[in-house]
């Protein structure tokens, strides 16, 4: 999925949690920011290809990209520590372990991990054999076959952008409701 639409999916998630105004800025930047890494690798190569080769070359960024997402690297470590759901369980307990008596830190952090675990979940529906590691740090191929990929157009986008209008829309409904 698309940044924006995890931001929105992190926000609808706050709402459902009945998270605070610091709790859901917390969970919407857990669901936006687990790309991060990603993001910074590839605006790193985008800029490594402009200097070498003095034009956009997808192929070369592209063989790049995959050469340290698909590897043993420090991209697979950086994205699916808050990408893969065996990850993000251990980062809660340890969030609930370290936090004792830091009621509102502890709050704060496991209201990140939330947005962190929303995306994970969307990531992991949305991504056709390149979704994030199920397992991981226990396991290092293990990913699910999505049920549709946001890489694709047609279709599959139609699914994904009906289904963020659909998330929004029951959160509206629910806030109209209460009223």
């Amino acid at each position: 999925m698309k940044t924006p639409t995890h931001a929105v999916v992190g926000f609808v998630t706050a709402k459902l949690f009945g998270f605070g105004r610091g709790q859901t800025i917390a969970c919407v930047l857990g669901a936006c920011l687990a790309d991060l890494p990603l993001m910074l690798a590839y605006v790193y190569f985008l800029m490594s290809c402009f200097w070498r080769h003095g034009h956009y070359d997808a192929a070369y960024i592209k063989a790049l990209m995959d050469g340290i997402y698909f590897e043993q690297s420090w991209l697979l470590v950086a994205h699916n520590m808050f990408h893969s759901p065996v990850s993000i369980g251990y980062l809660s307990l340890i969030c609930l372990i370290c936090c004792v008596g830091r009621s509102a830190v502890r709050r704060i952090l496991l209201a990140y991990l939330a947005g962190s675990f929303s995306h994970s979940i969307l990531d992991i529906i949305s991504h056709m054999g390149d979704g994030p590691l199920l397992l991981w740090p226990l396991d290092d191929e293990l990913r699910m076959m999505g049920l549709f990929s946001h890489w694709f157009m047609g279709m599959p986008l139609l699914v994904e952008g009906v289904a963020v209008i659909l998330l929004f829309g029951f959160y509206v409904g629910s806030r109209v409701a209460r009223v």
